[in-house]
């Protein structure tokens, strides 16, 4: 699933077509949701103590994928405000999971298999 995620993400930002009706706002929000889901996904396979690893991959896949739109693609261009929106999806998603509440995919599961 993580894979999959991270395959839409990396078609999707170097991609020659643009995603009908993202208009400014809506292309942020856009960006926003998809790293804050990526970042709970990945946080709920890791310990606590590395969160930091998730949050920091993160941002550098969006940062990659920022340069590589302005280098490589002739339909694209790089936007320091997808940067941002980036940052604040992995942000949301790092308020939700701190203080322990990464791992949680192996609570959910222990959660399952008892009933």
């Amino acid at each position: 699933m993580i894979t999959a995620q991270v395959a839409l993400i990396i078609v999707g930002s170097l991609a020659s077509f643009q995603v009908p009706g993202t208009d400014v706002g809506g292309d942020k929000l856009g960006h926003a949701a998809v790293y804050a889901v990526l970042t709970l996904s990945l946080a709920g396979i890791t310990a606590p103590g590395r969160l930091w690893l998730v949050l920091a991959g993160g941002f550098l896949l969006g940062a990659s994928l920022e340069v590589a739109q302005g280098l490589w693609s002739p339909t694209r261009h790089a936007d320091w405000r997808d940067l941002v929106a980036n940052g604040a999806g992995i942000a949301l998603a790092w308020l939700c999971v701190r203080n322990g509440r990464s791992g949680w995919s192996s609570r959910v599961l222990a959660w399952l298999q008892r009933r």
